[in-house]
């Protein structure tokens, strides 16, 4: 098996032991991820400036870290709308 295989069983695991996680797991699940990106943004700036050559930190901010915490924002917002049985 090759490592997608693998990862795709653990998240196939995942869901099956959780298959609905609660609003206030999933809020919490949200904040975790604004958490580790927040502690890990020097870093994203550091590898992508020494990927792209030159990329100033504040593009990487705005361009990569911005978007994440603004989709974690919009999740937040529209989670319990999106979470009523349809």
């Amino acid at each position: 098996m090759n490592r997608f295989t693998i990862q795709f069983d653990e998240i196939k695991a995942a869901y099956a032991a959780e298959p609905n996680p609660t609003l206030e797991v999933r809020l919490e699940r949200i904040a975790r991820i604004e958490k580790m990106v927040e502690a890990n943004e020097e870093k994203f700036c550091k590898t992508l400036a020494a990927d792209f050559g030159v990329r100033h930190p504040i593009e990487t901010r705005l361009a990569e870290c911005q978007m994440i915490y603004q989709a974690c924002q919009y999740t937040r917002k529209h989670l319990k709308e999106w979470m009523k049985p349809s």
